[in-house]
């Protein structure tokens, strides 16, 4: 569950918003043209015990929980997406 620039702008807003933040709309900063979709599946719990392997301070709050919402974005958009391009 690696972020895009094109994920960024679908799913972490999505999720902002979800949360009520506030924030300015950024589409502006990205208009991709999208020729192909690479999406790599990956459960919530591979994801948390990758971030464990790492051990990398800056993930040390990520929760089960925001992956758990993270995954089911992705899984929603790449849905859409495949409905779309059809």
């Amino acid at each position: 569950m690696y972020n895009s620039m094109l994920t960024s702008t679908s799913l972490l807003l999505s999720l902002l918003y979800a949360n009520e933040c506030k924030i300015q709309s950024t589409d502006f900063l990205y208009d991709p043209e999208i020729n192909v979709i690479v999406y790599l599946r990956s459960t919530p719990e591979y994801c948390m015990r990758r971030i464990h392997e790492r051990g990398r301070s800056e993930e040390s709050n990520v929760s089960e929980a925001l992956l758990d919402k993270l995954h089911t974005l992705h899984e929603k958009w790449i849905e859409a997406m495949s409905i779309s391009s059809k």
